[in-house]
């Protein structure tokens, strides 16, 4: 079933070459071929076996997919079958150990197959010389992921820098925003205190108007209670000397009427003798 799964989204979202199906078209019909060596393409189930997918091996070599029984012998071990075009041929158990013999593991040479084999010593150099082969490959590959961490080592300590010449910049921003919050904090104390001294003076300024003001209304109140007394003395002189001219005046009239009265009330030899 996940095979299938598989096969069907190596179709859907690849190539038929990447799900290693081939498909010709030609007289009389229509010709179907798969290839194995394709890491999506997988047989119908088998029973009392497994698929392996294609894969690397630990010396870089690819691993076509291959059948692995599932049950297991004792004291052996299994060697993976191998394709040829698009046949394949199933493995075999082999002895895990042999006295006085070593295995060779079978691989892929040219082109062609090579099955593995047990050998006694005769073979040591080219044995060595694969082995040796094999460790420079890996040699290799741990130089190519040795510089590959180098790189990204210094690609870590630029990312590195960069933060800390950024965080180096904001702290200098923010030292300057708290100088510049620091300076406008001065400012506002100067202004209130100018603020309050202008009030000062100001209030001050204003009482004193006010005392002058004051001052000159009671001087000219002052005024004019004089004013206004020297009036009512000058009207109590001239009310006084008019009341006495009045006065004499009355009494110099009820004399000539007396006198008149007198005259004409006397006898005639009498107003004579007086004339």
């Amino acid at each position: 079933m996940l095979s299938t799964l598989a096969l069907a989204a190596s179709l859907f979202f690849g190539s038929t070459a990447d799900a290693g199906v081939y498909v010709s078209v030609g007289l009389p019909g229509i010709a179907v071929a798969v290839n194995p060596w394709s890491p999506y393409w997988a047989p119908a189930y088998r029973s009392g076996w497994v698929w392996v997918a294609g894969h690397y091996d630990a010396w870089g070599d690819w691993v076509p997919g291959h059948w692995r029984p599932t049950a297991s012998r004792a004291g052996y071990d299994w060697v993976s079958g191998y394709w040829v075009g698009s046949r394949y041929y199933d493995g075999y158990w082999r002895p895990t150990y042999r006295v006085g013999y070593s295995w060779v593991a079978p691989y892929w040479s040219h082109g062609a197959w090579v099955d593995g084999y047990w050998h006694d010593g005769h073979g040591r150099r080219y044995y060595e010389a694969r082995e040796n082969q094999r460790e420079r490959w890996e040699d290799a590959r741990e130089r190519r992921e040795d510089r590959r961490e180098a790189r990204d080592d210094r690609r870590e300590r630029k990312e590195d820098a960069r933060e800390r010449r950024e965080d180096r910049a904001e702290a200098r921003e923010d030292r300057q925003e708290r100088h510049e919050d620091r300076a406008d904090t001065r400012d506002d104390r100067h202004d209130r205190s100018d603020d309050r001294r202008e009030r000062g003076e100001r209030a001050d300024r204003s009482d004193s108007t006010d005392s002058a003001d004051r001052t000159r209304t009671d001087k000219g109140e002052a005024a004019e209670r004089k004013s206004s007394g020297e009036r009512r003395e000058t009207a109590d002189r001239g009310s006084s000397r008019k009341s006495g001219e009045r006065q004499k005046v009355d009494t110099s009239v009820k004399r000539s009427a007396g006198a008149a009265l007198t005259g004409s009330s006397a006898p005639k030899g009498e107003r004579k003798s007086r004339k």
